[in-house]
């Protein structure tokens, strides 16, 4: 009988950070808030909350939006 390779798997934490293009950051966090859910249902995550952020880089002109995704693969 041939063990299960990732049973004996600890989780790994995600930090993702995305950049996206100018006009274009309503689109890409509508996809981010379904993006976890979706990993979820699929049983990739663990049950540790899914979080994210909404940023703006301050050094700027304060006009760039990032988003910072955290989460935890199974």
């Amino acid at each position: 009988m041939a063990a299960d390779h990732r049973a004996n798997r600890s989780p790994v934490n995600r930090l993702v950070i995305y950049r996206p293009k100018k006009g274009k950051e309503s689109g890409l966090e509508a996809i981010l808030r379904k993006h976890g859910p979706t990993l979820r249902d699929t049983g990739l995550l663990t049950n540790e909350p899914v979080r994210l952020w909404r940023a703006t880089d301050l050094r700027k002109d304060g006009s760039r939006s990032y988003f910072m995704e955290t989460f935890q693969w199974r």
